[in-house]
């Protein structure tokens, strides 16, 4: 099976993979005032937060519960640190740290149609803060 060997500062953290996994992925991020002419848009943000995490998720075919696994959840990094990810074609991986069952998905569902109920949750959540406010610069 196809899995990510994860190192931080010449050690290594985790083998991530699965059996059953239909994606595998590792995300660096680096966020806030990466550069001299960006602007904070939010004061009370971080100056800067660079992390990292690993996480995968099943393909078990339709019908089963899929899982979202978590090998390493978000992690700090700093300047200077140095990350490794190997790619390897393995039998033995680490268990994963922690997992979430996911939604039933059946095949057709409509994609389209998830995404306006989403929305609309959301608009009602936040309809009474932002509408019927005037904006201070019109």
């Amino acid at each position: 099976m196809i899995a990510f060997e994860v190192s931080l500062n010449g050690e290594r953290l985790t083998v991530a993979g699965a059996e059953d996994l239909g994606s595998l992925f590792v995300i660096v991020t680096a966020a806030g005032k990466l550069g001299p002419s960006a602007v904070l848009k939010d004061e009370r943000l971080p100056k800067m937060d660079i992390s990292f995490s690993a996480h995968g998720y099943t393909s078990r075919g339709i019908g089963v519960k899929e899982k979202f696994h978590h090998w390493i959840a978000q992690s700090k990094l700093e300047v200077g640190d140095e990350m490794l990810v190997k790619v390897l074609d393995t039998d033995s991986v680490d268990k994963s740290s922690s997992f979430r069952e996911l939604m039933q998905r059946e095949r057709g569902i409509d994609v389209e149609r998830e995404m306006f109920e989403s929305s609309k949750q959301v608009y009602f959540e936040l309809r009474d803060k932002y509408e019927n406010k005037t904006d201070a610069t019109s």
